[in-house]
């Protein structure tokens, strides 16, 4: 008996809908052949999820089993290291499990990082040191050997640096700025701050600093650092970048506010220069049955955060497209086009495992039809991005909202235009359109590049969730009746 994608989606709990966006203009049909051609296109949609979401309730979900794999294997498998060679070699023996084609490792050069020893850090205060838990941003410069005091500049925005820039010169700023917890959407949230936590060392050099200092984006007011990256513009002096707990933070300031002469001892040995080492992309397919040339890309970040174990930040996502693409063998769904999973290297710092998996498949670049863009981590999954490239295939956000709305039931309708983060915008920049999955989780930077990003804080419910979407939504862009 056929069981309605709305039975099915009753297991899980719905939530609300999203606002429209408009259509790309379409050839100019009767309005007949219209309703034909979109009945026809909804029914195969439809039967394509049933098929896909009642198999997974009937023979289970293995993404929880694979997130607990990786995140044993391979904790803090930051890009060119051995935990991420450990990575690839996971990734490369479930790819051959499943079933997939074509696997292989295709190898990157990439500029990694160095943390080195732990960061040494001292606050003096009213002529008293006490120790400083920071951290490191990734990417940051080192202090010179021997560690660097200067004192400490509280400010709470970018506008008050510039107000103060007389009195910032040769001190650390602490930019105090907070990561906003009416905003549901974690990533609007995190994406109001982003500038100034990522660039923040640029704007403190600008102004003469000696370093900079940043609160965790975090909601949760705990002493746990979630790890920012730094990135430099190169127009200014590197200058050291660390980041403190959201308790750590609170205290600085009240310190700055008690004593305003108070200062910090810094001491970083991370690399200066990027170190250039040898790492893997791992790829495989799903060959399409009638047009194997056309290519739907499934691509997440094999690599993590040295902190933690990296279980929404990069695990939760190569999970779930693992096991969508077994979902979709072991469903017997039939994709037309060819569907190529890509979990790529270096996603934390630079993006540069996508940039060479564009670079070293220009030839086909053209008949590429899409990146479905793992991103939601192990979070309920509420809908899309979509991410028009300036030149190139352009995305049919038309079907994309019919096919995505079979999901309603499960209160995943969202479908609207953004960007995508950092690390997939060079296929955007080769001219592939970038479809990210989205989740409305308040909580993912709360977890995600902390020591609190375990197995442990992923609800299986979701992530099993997260893998059926993407099965169903890959399946629908390699079947030229739902998706042109």
């Amino acid at each position: 008996m056929r069981v309605s994608i709305a039975a099915l989606a009753l297991l899980t709990a719905a939530c609300g809908g999203a606002p429209d966006v408009a259509e790309t203009s379409r050839p100019n049909v009767s309005d007949a052949d219209v309703r034909v051609e979109v009945s026809r296109s909804r029914q195969l949609a439809e039967a394509i999820a049933e098929r896909l979401f009642a198999h997974a309730q009937a023979h289970g979900d293995s993404s929880a089993n694979m997130l607990r794999e990786l995140t044993q294997l391979a904790p803090g498998r930051s890009a060119g290291s051995a935990e991420a060679e450990e990575a690839a070699s996971w990734a490369e023996r479930k790819m051959h499990a499943i079933g997939l084609a074509g696997v292989r490792r295709e190898p990157v050069v990439a500029p990694c990082w160095e943390r080195g020893e732990p960061e040494i850090a001292r606050l003096i205060i009213q002529g008293t040191e006490r120790p400083l838990a920071a951290l490191a941003m990734t990417g940051s410069v080192p202090t010179r050997p021997g560690g660097i005091r200067a004192p400490i500049l509280h400010v709470t925005s970018l506008a008050e640096l510039e107000q103060k820039a007389a009195v910032a010169k040769g001190r650390f700023v602490f930019l105090d700025v907070r990561l906003r917890r009416g905003v549901v959407d974690a990533q609007d949230a995190y994406a109001e701050i982003r500038d100034v936590l990522e660039g923040g060392a640029d704007f403190a050099a600008r102004v003469g600093a000696r370093g900079v200092i940043v609160r965790s984006p975090s909601r949760i007011d705990d002493d746990h650092v979630r790890v920012v990256r730094v990135r430099y513009s190169g127009e200014v002096e590197r200058i050291p970048a660390v980041t403190v707990s959201p308790t750590t933070a609170d205290a600085l300031g009240v310190a700055c506010h008690v004593d305003p002469n108070c200062a910090l001892f810094l001491e970083l040995s991370c690399s200066a220069k990027p170190v250039l080492r040898l790492t893997d992309n791992v790829v495989g397919e799903i060959r399409g049955a009638t047009l194997p040339e056309e290519i739907v890309v499934l691509a997440a970040r094999l690599d993590a955060c040295w902190l933690g174990q990296g279980a929404h930040g990069g695990g939760a996502d190569v999970a779930n497209c693992l096991e969508a693409a077994r979902q979709l063998l072991a469903s017997g769904t039939k994709l037309d086009r060819t569907l190529r999973v890509v979990l790529f290297t270096d996603g934390v710092e630079t993006g540069r495992g996508l940039q060479v998996y564009a670079a070293d498949h220009s030839d086909e670049l053209d008949l590429h039809v899409v990146t479905i863009a793992a991103v939601a981590g192990g979070f309920r999954p509420s809908g899309f991005d979509a991410s028009q490239p300036r030149a190139g295939s352009e995305l049919h956000i038309g079907d994309v909202r019919s096919f995505v709305s079979v999901l309603e039931p499960f209160g995943i309708s969202r479908v609207q235009l953004g960007e995508p983060v950092q690390r997939f915008r060079s296929m955007l920049e080769y001219g592939i359109p970038v479809l990210q999955m989205r989740s409305s989780s308040a909580e993912f930077y709360d977890v995600s590049n902390s020591y609190l990003d375990r197995y442990e804080s992923v609800d299986p419910r979701a992530l099993g969730l997260g893998s059926s979407v993407l099965a169903y939504v890959a399946a629908a862009f390699a079947n030229p009746e739902i998706y042109k």
